[in-house]
């Protein structure tokens, strides 16, 4: 019996993977937080290098070969890196890891469907996220160059564990970290996989370095703080080029073009799962989209592109116990319900009451609010969005999600799904209660995680789409 080459590839990469983070990469992530031994920075720069960089690398090739061809080039990376490093501080043991991890590489990649996207050529580099990997390879090329002298000088360690190759440790994995920044920059299939991975060493590096500034290899608290500001900064410019270039194949909202028929074989309700393309609008009026899960039925009257962005307009019908699926804030636009049968339940900042038909709510920007129908009826209203901005790609990819039975019984989706797409959507839609530059920063550390297993901000149903791993 024949294993499929697909399969082969998950049992590898993933075996390889857990071997790199049990085998002391994971480790020494974690041992600076517990033990307290004076070498907590240079543990973490080798659990950056075995806990961060190899293993995302590999499990990318687990959870979607074919997005994250990338990731393996970041693996490759990290093997030249610790070549590198072997021969400038004139350790063998490190030439033999760089020999290991160059192998997992090449048999990883012998099973690889999109072995001739390993070595393709980027069509279009970043210039912003290469400004700032080459920023940080001045400072970060003489970090890894004196960490080296250390090691070849045998310099005397605070701590014995120092003379197990840990200032060369630091060396390889700051070669490591610039070299994946570098390839983040390039933009190769998969791009954020080692843009992100930078992004995240070099923050852990620099709260290590903020948290034990007397331990062997930290630097004073500018260079630490300045490291973290670059890593979330790097993440940011990167976060947006993945969103722009929407890398997540056949994550697309889907509008209802066809009114006869639908997924779920009745007349009336959203049908198509052909995505717009690129230009062309997301509903025209008289379509109509589908919630399953909350219950809502929305018909278009006005949409964004035969308004010029300026509103949207829709009747919504909710059947009994229909709800909206959470409390939420529209920080920059204003809503406006007109009842026209049934009981309409809206809660509006502190604010509860019933509407019937006939009555009107503001929502003014920046108010919480919900709504639910609170009669026996159903419940129908015009409700008019103003401007549109993206308004209409965030219900149709929360629609399409409920539809395809990826939310929970309250209509959301999977905490890191949603992280992707509230970070897509931040100007269209934020939570309640939470202050929004926490909201921000939760979901620029979230919404990376969301997309190393293959959620993006849109999601479109259609048979050709590949499934995230997680989904």
């Amino acid at each position: 019996m024949t294993v499929p080459r697909h399969r082969l590839l998950t049992v590898l990469a993933a075996g390889l993977a857990l071997l790199s983070f049990i085998g002391g990469g994971g480790i020494d992530l974690a041992s600076p937080w517990i033990l307290h031994e004076g070498t907590q920075v240079s543990e973490v720069g080798y659990g950056t290098l075995a806990g961060l960089v190899i293993p995302i690398g590999l499990l990318a090739q687990v959870l979607s070969p074919r997005r994250h061809p990338a990731g393996l080039q970041q693996v490759a990376a990290a093997a030249v890196a610790l070549l590198a490093t072997g021969a400038l501080a004139r350790e063998a043991p490190l030439v033999v890891a760089a020999a290991i991890v160059g192998s997992a590489a090449a048999v990883v990649a012998l099973f690889h469907p999109c072995r001739g996207a390993l070595l393709q050529l980027p069509e279009r580099l970043s210039l912003p996220l290469l400004l700032l990997a080459l920023a940080a390879c001045v400072p970060g090329s003489r970090y890894a160059l004196h960490m080296a002298a250390n090691q070849r000088d045998r310099l005397p360690p605070a701590d014995a564990h120092l003379g197990l190759q840990h200032w060369a440790a630091l060396t390889a994995a700051t070669f490591a970290v610039l070299l994946t920044a570098l390839l983040g920059a390039l933009r190769t299939r998969g791009f954020a996989v080692p843009a992100f991975t930078a992004a995240a060493s070099v923050c852990a590096w620099g709260l290590t370095c903020l948290a034990y500034p007397d331990s062997a290899g930290a630097v004073g608290t500018p260079w630490a703080v300045l490291g973290i500001v670059w890593g979330i900064g790097y993440a940011v410019v990167a976060l947006r080029l993945a969103e722009d270039r929407g890398s997540a194949p056949g994550a697309s909202a889907v509008p209802a073009r066809d009114r006869r028929s639908s997924a779920h074989g009745t007349p009336g309700s959203p049908a198509s799962s052909t995505s717009p393309k690129r230009g062309e609008p997301m509903f025209h009026a008289g379509d109509q989209i589908e919630n399953p899960v909350t219950g809502e039925r929305l018909v278009f009257h006005e949409t964004a592109a035969e308004t010029g962005g300026e509103r949207v307009v829709f009747e919504t019908i909710v059947r009994p116990e229909g709800f909206v699926a959470a409390a939420h804030v529209h920080p920059f636009q204003t809503e406006c319900f007109q009842v026209l049968a049934g009981s309409m339940g809206i809660r509006r900042g502190r604010i509860t009451a019933e509407l019937q038909a006939g009555e009107t709510a503001v929502i003014d920007p920046g108010t919480p609010h919900k709504f639910w129908n609170a009669g026996d009826e159903e419940l129908r209203f015009i409700c008019t969005v103003t401007p549109a901005l993206q308004f209409e790609r965030l219900i149709a990819t929360m629609y399409t999600l409920a539809a395809a039975g990826k939310t929970n019984r309250k209509g959301m989706p999977s905490p890191l799904r949603l992280a992707v797409i509230a970070n897509h959507h931040f100007d269209d839609v934020r939570l309640p209660l939470i202050p929004q530059p926490l909201q921000k920063l939760g979901l620029v550390l979230g919404a990376p995680a969301g997309r190393l297993v293959g959620f993006g901000p849109t999601f479109d149903r259609s048979p050709t789409e590949l499934e995230p791993a997680f989904a």
